[in-house]
Formats: structure tokens, sequence, C-alpha cells
């Protein structure tokens, strides 16, 4: 027999402003699944912040 896997759908990524600094949301079947937030200070980035947790990117709201 031929073990079927699950696939994910593919993510969609969306530009957001989070925390008052650049940020790339990403989302599956519509809902937030990651944010990846950039510190940036001097035109340059200082830091990279990533965000997986399910309760906090409920705050960001669906894909419409």
């Amino acid at each position: 027999a031929i073990a079927q896997q699950e696939v994910s759908p593919p993510a969609e990524f969306r530009e957001r402003t989070l925390n008052g600094q650049p940020a790339v949301v990403a989302y599956q079947n519509g809902q937030p699944v990651l944010a990846i937030l950039l510190a940036v200070a001097d035109g340059k980035i200082q830091r990279i912040f990533m965000h997986a947790d399910a309760d906090r990117l409920k705050r960001l709201g669906a894909l419409n």
C-alpha cells in the first residue's frame, strides 16, 4: 500500500508594519501562521524576530 501524505496548502506572504517595524506575515488557509519582524536602525536590519504563537497571531486577523 502507498502511504498518503497530507500536503499543506502553499503559504501567502504579506508585507505589514508590526510594532512600528517592517514585517512579513505568512498565511495558510487565510490564517496567520508566522510573522517575521525586522528591527531596523540607521537604515540597517539590527535584529530579526520570528513569532509563530497562534494566540498572538490571531490578533492580526485573517486574509480577506
